[in-house]
């Protein structure tokens, strides 16, 4: 199977934000992960349906300005604030 270079790069942005979702769901939910504390730690949680249906956080960030700029970080606006639509951003 040829992938052109445009279906290449897809593929590798697909992957990356596919790493970001199961990054935050760990911080958030794995209390051996070396982030919990400043996570799960604090109560910052994912929206219960990302966590349900992950394509549904993969396509709800590729929705996001920037998604496909490996340097850039998935953030969430308010801090305090938990892993759902509207608070986050690239």
């Amino acid at each position: 199977m040829n992938l052109s270079v445009g279906e290449l790069e897809l593929k590798c942005a697909l992957n990356w934000i596919r790493r970001k979702v199961y990054s935050a769901i760990n911080r958030c939910y794995n209390r051996e992960a070396k982030q919990y504390k400043d996570y799960g730690g604090r109560g910052i949680r994912v929206h219960i349906l990302w966590l349900k249906d992950l394509d549904a956080f993969v396509a709800y960030l590729t929705s996001l300005p920037g998604w496909t700029d490996p340097n850039l970080v998935l953030d969430r606006i308010d801090n305090d604030g938990h892993y759902e639509p509207g608070n986050l951003r690239f």
